[in-house]
C-alpha cells in the first residue's frame, strides 16, 4: 500500500523533492561566524525506499506523505539562501527521524525507516 501522488509513490515524491532541494550538489551548508548548518543528501533515488514501502504501516505512510510535503515546500539550496534552505530541510528530517520512541505512533517503524538508510 503506497501513497500515490500524480504518477509516483511517496518515495518518488521524496526523491524528486530531494533532487530539487540539492540542485545537483551532495550537501547544503550555511556557514557563519557563530555556527554552521550542513545537511547532506542521503537518498540517491526512490528505488530503495520503494522496495521498503510494503513494510510500512498506514501510520508510516502518513508520516512519509507529510515528509514529502515538507521537502516539497522547502526552498532549494541555491546561492544566497543556504541558511533558510538548510534549516527547512533539517526541520523536515527531524520530523522523519523521530524514531527513539517506538510504539508511540510518532515515528516511522524500523522496517520502514530502513528505506532511507
Amino acid at each position: 500500500m503506497a501513497l500515490l501522488w500524480g504518477c509516483g509513490t511517496t518515495c518518488d515524491r521524496v526523491a524528486a523533492a530531494d533532487a530539487r532541494f540539492f540542485a545537483g550538489a551532495m550537501q547544503c551548508a550555511s556557514l557563519s561566524a557563530s555556527d554552521t548548518v550542513t545537511v547532506r543528501r542521503r537518498l540517491a533515488g526512490a528505488s530503495q525506499c520503494n522496495a521498503r514501502l510494503p513494510k510500512c504501516t498506514p501510520a508510516d505512510l502518513q508520516r512519509l506523505d507529510a515528509y514529502a510535503r515538507c521537502l516539497e515546500a522547502a526552498p532549494a539550496c541555491l546561492g544566497g539562501n543556504e541558511r533558510a534552505a538548510a534549516e527547512a530541510y533539517t526541520r523536515c528530517d527531524i520530523e522523519r527521524l523521530i524514531v527513539t520512541e517506538p510504539n508511540t505512533g510518532q515515528a516511522l517503524t524500523f522496517e520502514c525507516e530502513a528505506g532511507f538508510r
